[in-house]
């Protein structure tokens, strides 16, 4: 689609801009005047079409900010490329370390990643949330950070995700469709609303996924009891935090080692209490200082030390070892890493274990997802882009724990 743009005065330049068409899905959320847009829809929906759609028609508007957010670099940064492309006939420039694109008429687009980064002090016309569900602690970064952004312009939100469960993304959605009369709107489509996606497509996914997958992925249900493979989440988030060991209670510290751009993920389990009390996470990875946090932990907890020994984790434990303290190496395959989820997944649903109410680790939960390959076998893991360093680290200090409560493990890891 080609369409003319003139951007007014002070100085009126005409050019022109190819724009993806949009279905007709796409072409009535883009139609609503709603302030506040909510959109939960299956993969391959259109939303990412749809946003820079948005995105484009606020641009050719003089003097406007605008703001794309992403729970990831990762998600962010693809996003950042695409908008260049699409938008280069009136980009005038581009920083990629600064994360802006800057357009003709004095707009320009910032992008953000919402995990550790703030937008406070920022004021836009426009803010797209892209893949909200996966943002850990949205519902307050929205009403704390994200709401107030939009207050100088009046401002537009538009919230999109395909949904994890019933989280922060649920509580904004039914938000959304309890307030349709007070500037919100909320829509709901499965995959197959996209009219590009081939009927044979959807069937293929319905025969290859978990049925619960399928009811998420791609026909957009807010799962009632949590994400694809961890249910009950929430209400297994009320263990409470404990700095150091108490006296007569025995621990055990799981530990999944960073690779390149992972983090490492250091866990502590209260045996006693069924409990996660304690959790680091970090993304040096610089053996000495990974040894070194292990260490201080040990030193304060105690107890068994587990720790994957695939990759980079052999010499560190060899080391570890050397220096005087026990660890027990875990060495992750597909067919013990799927062993140690099911059971870390059962353990939660049937309120066996307690965990501290840490974001990083909740939003992991949450987002962690399985496949069936075509052989029948399961995948488990986390969604492009994503980490599951806390998942799997819990999973690692659940599977010495665990086996002592008949959890499908057979013997020592």
């Amino acid at each position: 689609m080609t369409l003319a743009v003139a951007m007014h005065p002070p100085n009126e330049i005409r050019c022109q801009v190819r724009m993806p068409a949009l279905h007709a899905r796409q072409a009535a959320i883009r139609k609503d005047g709603a302030r506040f847009v909510v959109l939960s829809c299956g993969r391959r929906f259109g939303k990412d079409t749809l946003g820079h759609r948005l995105m484009f028609d606020q641009l050719i508007q003089p003097g406007s900010p605008c703001a794309w957010m992403a729970p990831t670099y990762r998600m962010m940064q693809a996003t950042f490329k695409d908008l260049q492309r699409l938008l280069a006939p009136i980009v005038v420039r581009v920083s990629a370390s600064e994360r802006v694109i800057e357009t003709v008429g004095d707009s320009r687009v910032e992008m953000w990643t919402l995990g550790n980064e703030t937008v406070r002090g920022n004021k836009y016309r426009l803010v797209i949330i892209n893949e909200a569900a996966l943002v850990p602690g949205l519902k307050q970064k929205w009403v704390e950070a994200i709401r107030p952004t939009l207050a100088d312009y009046r401002g537009r939100a538009v919230i999109m995700s395909t949904p994890r469960g019933r989280n922060d993304f649920w509580h904004i959605y039914q938000a959304a469709v309890s307030n349709r009369d007070d500037g919100w709107s909320a829509y709901s489509y499965p995959t197959w609303e996209n009219p590009h996606i081939a009927r044979e497509e959807i069937d293929s996914m319905r025969a290859t996924m978990t049925e619960r997958a399928f009811h998420q992925e791609v026909e957009a249900h807010f799962l009632e009891d949590g994400g694809v493979v961890f249910r009950r989440i929430s209400e297994a988030t009320n263990a409470k935090p404990q700095s150091e060991r108490i006296e007569g209670h025995r621990y055990i510290i799981g530990v999944d080692w960073g690779k390149v751009d992972d983090y490492t993920a250091i866990t502590v389990l209260d045996e006693t209490t069924r409990e996660l009390v304690y959790l680091d996470r970090f993304n040096r990875i610089d053996y000495g200082f990974q040894r070194t946090r292990l260490w201080e932990i040990y030193r304060r907890f105690g107890g068994t030390v587990i720790a994957e020994e695939n990759s980079i984790g052999s010499p560190i434990i060899d080391e570890l070892r050397r220096e005087g303290m026990p660890v027990r190496a875990y060495r992750t395959t597909n067919t013990s890493k799927a062993e140690a989820i099911e059971a870390l997944s059962l353990a939660i649903e049937k309120g066996d274990l307690r965990i501290i109410r840490d974001e990083v680790l909740v939003s992991e939960l949450f987002a962690y997802q399985q496949e069936r390959a075509k052989s029948g076998a399961i995948k488990y893991g986390a969604p492009e882009g994503m980490h599951d360093d806390c998942v799997m680290s819990l999973a690692i200090a659940w599977s010495m724990m665990g086996k002592r409560a008949n959890y499908g493990f057979g013997g020592e890891p």
